[in-house]
């Protein structure tokens, strides 16, 4: 019994490891992607506002430029 108590001990130190490098890595990717999805997702909500029965009387969205920054700009 101890063997097997011992080898669930380590399967589940490695998952937990694995898990956590996993999460880590998610969330760097999800970090360098957000700018590019920010810009969509603006650009997404102004032709929401731009699409309906009535016009709008006043601007409600902020105005997106279409290309992203230059690093060092």
């Amino acid at each position: 019994m101890t063997f097997s108590l011992k080898f669930l001990t380590i399967f589940e130190q490695r998952a937990t490891n694995m898990g956590s490098i996993a999460c880590i890595g998610g969330a760097a990717w999800f970090g360098v992607r957000l700018p590019k999805v920010r810009v969509e997702a603006r650009r997404l909500i102004v032709a929401q506002g731009m699409v309906g029965g009535e016009p709008a009387r006043e601007m409600t969205s902020r105005i997106v430029d279409d290309q992203l920054p230059e690093p060092g700009h």
